[in-house]
């Protein structure tokens, strides 16, 4: 630059300093011969640390005053462990089917569709997203914009989802005079405003058929299936079965 500084500007400094402004006179410039001689270093992209992690694991390592390394560190067993496991199940399930059976563009697109839901994921908790990336691979039937919504579904619904989703697809006969007594008796205890939320999301996603759980209804009413087909296909997606398959839930 054409003037000196006496100490390091801040970042908001250096912003407002106009380009022609900088002085590169003292910056050799990058010639052939620098580029005959200069190496390409890959860094390990199995776990990057660039954008969403690393900007978390910098600002965690200052607020704790760690170094970066001691976080990292701490948080990549656990990452690799549940990135392996689901790997491992992936190719056990997929080493027992025939290879005319796999679309292997669907596969692809569901492994990178699927993979920061598995880091997000404990390992115990991924049964269902190896179940929807090989489903993925074997529906014939399934259309793509449907397959890609299921996909994203998994990175926000929780197992109060699945278990009310499998609930009502197939409620049994009861007494009670509502669905959220249905859920409670059935289920177990779930917080008001939890059940609240989570059945406003299924509502929104069209995979029930009320909009409410809180409306009293007679116990045949409560009994009878409140699943869409579009809520049954999820299900089926994420279990481990043909996912071109019919739902075969009891009748009304």
């Amino acid at each position: 630059m054409s003037e000196r500084y006496d100490s390091p500007l801040a970042p908001e400094q250096i912003g407002a300093v106009k380009d022609e402004d900088i002085d590169f006179s003292d910056i050799p410039e990058l010639d052939e011969d620098f580029w005959k001689r200069a190496e390409l270093v890959q860094p390990d992209s199995q776990y990057p640390v660039a954008g969403g992690l690393g900007d978390l694991l910098l600002t965690g390592a200052k607020m704790v005053d760690s170094p970066v390394s001691t976080l990292i560190d701490m948080v990549q067993h656990p990452l690799k462990k549940r990135q392996a496991r689901f790997i491992q199940r992936l190719a056990e399930r997929l080493h027992r089917l025939e290879k005319n059976q796999i679309d292997t563009e669907k596969l692809a697109s569901a492994i990178a569709e699927v993979q920061q839901t598995v880091l997000a994921s404990q390992v115990e908790n991924q049964e269902r997203l190896v179940n929807a990336t090989v489903n993925s691979a074997l529906s014939r039937t399934l259309g793509e914009s449907d397959r890609k919504r299921y996909m994203n579904y998994l990175g926000f619904v929780g197992e109060w989802h699945f278990r009310i989703l499998a609930l009502l697809r197939n409620p049994p006969r009861t007494n009670v005079m509502s669905l959220s007594a249905l859920i409670q008796e059935q289920l177990g205890d779930i917080d008001d405003d939890e059940l609240t939320r989570v059945w406003s999301e299924l509502y929104r996603e069209r995979m029930v058929t009320t909009e409410s759980p809180h409306g009293m209804m007679s116990s045949s009413g409560v009994s009878t299936k409140r699943t869409t087909p579009f809520g049954d296909r999820f299900l089926r997606f994420v279990s481990h079965s043909d996912p071109d398959s019919a739902s075969q839930p009891r009748g009304k």
